[in-house]
């Protein structure tokens, strides 16, 4: 069982979402896992250059030159070790009510046709119905997941986007784990129901 950390903690050591990993990280109890830190490994983004080779070999079917090749080899990269992994633990806090920048960025660079989805006549093809995926985040407040809209607290576009990329990759089971730590006289139970869900979440994909 193959577990991929992908985590975006701009605070550091003072990061709430940071105190969620640590209890997943220890709960797995030593197995193996494989780390990659977006804020010292960034994930590419497109540009005019790199966009035409992808839409060339992966929508036109077309072989591209070693130079071409080269201006996808980040993105494949990331893209084999995503498939690598059974299990993709993300781990990053909510910037205005959703992902962080730099998050996007990196499904935005895994999320390729003909690797994580294929698309044709037919439709969506999802092609990673092996793999399960958790979100662990923190927010300076709580908003509802079930729902998102203008009306307050229905904020939470972290959630949704989540299952929603998840879902088009095909995803077997998607996982989303948030709470807020910011008031201090409810976050250790706040801390303490997380480690619940961590924990129940382990216990059915690892022990399973």
């Amino acid at each position: 069982m193959k577990t991929l950390v992908v985590h975006y903690l701009p605070s550091g050591e003072k990061s709430n979402t940071k105190k969620l990993l640590d209890i997943f990280l220890a709960e797995l109890g030593g197995r193996e896992v494989e780390e990659l830190n977006l804020l010292t490994h960034p994930a590419p983004t497109f540009n005019e250059k790199n966009i035409q080779a992808y839409a060339k070999r992966n929508y036109a079917g077309q072989t591209l030159s070693a130079a071409e090749s080269l201006l996808l080899q980040h993105n494949d990269d990331l893209v084999t070790q995503l498939k690598n992994a059974d299990i993709l633990v993300m781990a990053y806090p909510m910037h205005n009510f959703g992902m962080p920048g730099p998050v996007k960025c990196y499904l935005d660079a895994v999320i390729i046709k003909g690797q994580t989805f294929e698309y044709g006549p037919a439709g969506n093809t999802p092609m990673m119905k092996a793999h399960k995926a958790l979100t662990l985040f923190t927010a300076g407040g709580i908003y509802p997941s079930d729902k998102v809209n203008q009306e307050y607290p229905n904020w939470d576009m972290l959630t949704l986007g989540t299952k929603i990329n998840f879902g088009f990759m095909g995803y077997a089971e998607t996982e989303v784990i948030g709470t807020s730590l910011r008031d201090p006289s409810q976050a250790e139970a706040k801390l303490h129901e997380a480690k619940g869900k961590i924990q129940a979440i382990i216990k059915k994909w690892y022990t399973s």
